[in-house]
């Protein structure tokens, strides 16, 4: 009696955890941030969608001093740069400084109206 209560208990326990396990077959990789990086080249500007942050200013009240460079997704062919928790590509406008280049090595040109400005991610590791 004792041993098949045992034996049901394992039962038991075996079945719960092989629900909690998801199948390694039909899982996906994905990178920490949760950005699908293999598809980004072919999306268009307007299918990748960014929601407003009620904690952030308006890029348009944002002087060159608080800008913060805090990623940046670099390919050949297209690049993004998140500049105040905003997604911003090379010719877009962060208020009224505009993106002119995105650099591997963790930084964004950008053009304001007393010229061009090297904003630097921190931590970032340059060759």
């Amino acid at each position: 009696m004792v041993g098949s209560k045992r034996l049901f208990c394992l039962i038991g326990l075996v079945f719960l955890i092989s629900l909690s396990v998801p199948t390694l077959a039909g899982t996906q990789h994905q990178t920490l941030s949760g950005l699908n990086l293999k598809d980004f080249d072919s999306q268009t500007k307007n299918e990748v969608a960014w929601q407003n942050n009620p904690f952030v200013k308006p890029a348009s009240d944002v002087a060159v001093g608080e800008l913060s460079l805090t990623g940046i997704i670099y390919s050949q062919t297209r690049s993004a740069a998140i500049i105040n928790s905003q997604i911003v590509e090379i010719g877009d406008k962060i208020g009224s400084h505009e993106v002119v280049s995105i650099e591997p090595s963790g930084q964004v040109v950008l053009r304001t109206e007393s010229g061009l400005f090297r904003l630097k991610m921190k931590g970032a590791i340059t060759p």
